[in-house]
């Protein structure tokens, strides 16, 4: 081993320290599988992964079961906490702190749902499908992620559910 190198659990820090990872320094894995196509109509929709470190998000066309394109990046929601209990302390000591998680999280979403749409123009989706673990998907929500804070860490909103669309239309986005 280099002598620039060490181990970690065997450091003993005497002082304050801060670790940086540069932008784009980490690689996030991508799964291009194809599924199996309805072969039916022609149609698309946006799956996402919403991971505590990473958010990585796919257009798919349904029909053919391909995956059109694929958006990563770091979740980043990880500025107010690297793991999930310390997100959950974040978002619990503050409204004002949950609805920042919430914001950054969709913000993100939208950007990687644009970039898609960017490298295949015309394949508009017809829904987004969202998963990853419960804290993920209330702080998405924007709902309470109090309950998951203590024993017996379960939340009365474990079910999917449905959200129409922001923007205008009459189309649901099921998240869950």
């Amino acid at each position: 081993m280099s002598s620039e190198w060490c181990l970690a659990c065997l450091t003993v820090l005497t002082e304050d320290l801060t670790i940086e990872i540069p932008e784009g320094a980490m690689d996030i894995q991508t799964d291009e599988s194809e599924i199996t196509g309805n072969g039916g109509k022609e149609e698309y929709a946006v799956a996402v992964d919403v991971g505590s470190t990473t958010v990585v998000s796919q257009l798919v066309a349904l029909h053919t079961g391909k995956v059109l394109a694929i958006c990563s990046g770091i979740n980043p929601q990880t500025t107010y906490g690297a793991d999930i209990i310390s997100r959950i302390a974040f978002a619990v000591s503050d409204k004002h702190q949950a609805a920042l998680l919430r914001d950054l999280l969709r913000e993100e979403i939208g950007k990687q749902i644009a970039q898609l749409l960017r490298e295949c123009p015309g394949c508009i989706p017809s829904r987004v499908r969202l998963v990853g673990n419960t804290v993920m998907h209330h702080l998405f929500a924007g709902y309470d992620v109090r309950p998951l804070s203590a024993a017996p860490f379960q939340s009365p909103l474990n079910d999917g559910y449905y959200r129409k669309r922001y923007s205008g239309g009459n189309q649901s986005l099921r998240y869950g």
